[in-house]
Parts: C-alpha cells; sequence; structure tokens
C-alpha cells in the first residue's frame, strides 16, 4: 500500500464509526461548522435531527449485544437509505444518530425524519428531536434544542418526532 493511500485511510477511518459505517463524533463536529457556515453564508436553512432507538438497553439485555450491535448497523443502513443526496448521518454516541439536513427547513425536515424514523428494522422504534438553525444561535444550542425535543417525543410515548420551537429574541 502507498504512503498516500494509508494516510487517505487512516484520514477516513478517523471521521467513521467502525460499528455503523456512519460519520463518528469528531466528523460529527466538524460538519455541522462546516455546514452553518455554508448556510451563513449562502443564506439556506439548516436542521438538526436526533434519532434514538426506543428501548434499546432492554433490547440488548434481552438478546444480547451482538444481536444490539447488529441491529445497530441495521437501523443505521436503513436509516441512511431515507436521506438525500446531500445529506448526513453520524452515530452520536450508544443508540443515538444525529442527522444534518442542509438546505432544509422545517418544513421538509419534519417528514424526511418521520420517512428515517419509518425505516427503523426488525419491528423495533425510534424517537427523533428535530430543531432548524436560527442564526442567532450557537451550534450547541442548536443540538441542546434538538436534544430537548428528542426528549419531549420519549416523554410523550416514544415512536414519534418532536419539533423544538424557534428560539426566542
Amino acid at each position: 500500500m502507498q504512503q498516500a493511500d494509508l494516510v487517505a485511510d487512516l484520514r477516513e477511518s478517523a471521521g467513521t464509526d467502525a460499528l455503523t459505517g456512519l460519520g463518528n463524533l469528531r466528523a460529527w463536529r466538524e460538519t455541522l461548522l462546516s455546514e452553518l457556515a455554508r448556510a451563513e453564508r449562502h443564506g439556506v436553512p439548516v436542521c438538526v435531527a436526533l434519532v434514538d432507538l426506543d428501548g434499546f438497553k432492554a433490547f440488548n439485555d434481552a438478546h444480547g449485544h451482538p444481536a444490539g450491535d447488529a441491529l445497530l448497523k441495521k437501523a443505521s443502513t436503513a436509516w441512511r437509505g431515507r436521506l438525500r443526496h446531500g445529506d448526513f448521518a453520524f452515530r452520536y454516541g450508544g443508540d443515538e444518530f444525529v442527522l444534518l439536513l442542509p438546505g432544509t427547513d422545517l418544513d421538509d425536515a419534519d417528514p424526511l425524519v418521520e420517512r428515517v424514523r419509518a425505516a427503523t428494522p426488525d419491528g423495533e422504534t425510534a424517537s427523533a428531536g428535530v430543531a432548524c438553525w436560527d442564526r442567532r444561535e450557537s451550534p450547541q444550542s442548536l443540538v441542546n434544542r434538538a436534544d430537548r425535543a428528542l426528549y419531549e417525543a420519549k416523554d410523550a410515548g416514544r415512536d414519534r418526532t418532536a419539533v423544538a420551537p424557534t428560539p426566542g429574541p
């Protein structure tokens, strides 16, 4: 293997989750900042969705970690297949994933995230929280709003999507 090929492989693996093949947390952070800067320059919307497998801990306890890993792989593949060209999917940690939807406003993000959730395999369900970026907020504020919306979806009974309100002035 050529040194340039090895360097390219290392760069790719540094940004990829080994289990799912999705981008990892490092890639998520870099891509989020890049896409928010692009959205600012071009005046386009960006939405973020946190997606979580419902009852994953119980699934792991009942079926074992190899089955849990297999479910994570199948779910990530199915969800990625529902995204559009230009959308991004990352493993955020554990059974939580984050979708970055550039050029997407809330009217488009909500049905897209519903299609992603509907692709959850093996009779399992997922909950999601969606937030669309307000240019006055920090990237962390955007993620925090999506996270709060995810917990609203879980508190409302799971197997649903909740949308974060736009931050106030």
